[in-house]
């Protein structure tokens, strides 16, 4: 499972991922909302068309990308 970092709720970031109005900010928190919710790398990368890239052992990406788009 990928680790998420807390700043922002689950319910906060599928609000802005919903509401976003840059696109490429709003596929960003979509990501970052699924794994928060539990799915799995796969999963999400299957879902938004993302690639699977830059995995780290245990399967943990996302804290960069979170910490990226909470600006």
């Amino acid at each position: 499972m990928a680790y998420i970092a807390d700043h922002l709720s689950v319910e906060e970031l599928g609000w802005r991922a919903r509401t976003s109005q840059e696109a490429c900010a709003a596929r960003h928190y979509q990501v970052i909302w699924l794994l928060a919710q539990g799915r799995v790398l796969s999963e999400v990368a299957a879902t938004t068309g993302f690639a699977q890239r830059g995995r780290v052992p245990g399967g943990g990406v996302a804290e960069g990308w979170s910490s990226a788009v909470a600006g």
